[in-house]
């Protein structure tokens, strides 16, 4: 599936969670077939204040390049009488997934899909932490939008190559996690963001994780 901004921006709009992928980012190798059968989510499980129970969903593209994670509930706020747990959001997910046979993939960049209401004293922090239980390594990304700013926020956060963490050869079943944290801060005690409907300074409509897949050394 071909990523289409103008449908995702419609869709955080609306107020709900567009999951939408970007064209592929990585360049397979070229005896790879990329299908959908490449990768499946057998189970997701996730905790945190920033999705609560029913509050997220998670996908894959047609192609199996790409996972996404839509939420409900991430939503950060800021401003006189808001607590700590009010200005950061956390969800942890720990996704099972089942790889092809004679392949691997690696963690190649995620896109952030936002909606803002930031005043100028206010800046956002959008990171992930992402680990495979078969390695002892971790690759991370940041986002930082940062007021004046509202509308919609789109940002994809490459992972340098020598940071890429990727998954085993030989190892058909693995367990992907993934810690995305969401956190508010202000230059002014009494700076506050948002709009009068109610809306929150900041709200993560959606993560897309891209793959980039390549067959195992034999």
């Amino acid at each position: 599936m071909y990523f289409n901004p103008l449908q995702a921006i419609g869709l955080l709009l609306l107020g709900r969670a567009a999951v939408a992928f970007p064209a592929e980012s990585a360049s397979p190798s070229a005896n790879i077939l990329i299908q959908a059968s490449n990768i499946n989510i057998t189970s997701a499980v996730f905790s945190g204040n920033g999705c609560p129970a029913g509050s997220l969903s998670t996908s894959k593209n047609s192609d199996g390049t790409g996972l996404a994670f839509g939420f409900d509930k991430m939503e950060a706020w800021i401003g006189p009488g808001y607590t700590l747990s009010e200005k950061t959001r956390n969800c942890a997910i720990t996704l099972t997934l089942a790889v092809r046979s004679g392949y691997t993939f690696e963690l190649v960049s995620t896109t952030y899909h936002a909606r803002a209401r930031l005043p100028a004293q206010v800046k956002g922090v959008i990171s992930s932490q992402y680990a495979f239980n078969t390695a002892n390594t971790a690759s991370t990304t940041q986002s930082s939008p940062a007021g004046p700013l509202q509308g919609i926020y789109t940002q994809e956060e490459v992972i340098p190559k020598s940071a890429r963490i990727a998954s085993a050869c030989g190892v058909e079943k693995m367990v992907l996690q993934i810690s995305t944290r969401m956190t508010l801060t202000a230059s002014s005690a009494s700076a506050s963001g948002g709009n009068i409907e109610g809306d929150p300074p900041l709200s993560l409509a959606t993560q897309l994780l891209q793959l980039g897949w390549s067959a195992c050394k034999k």
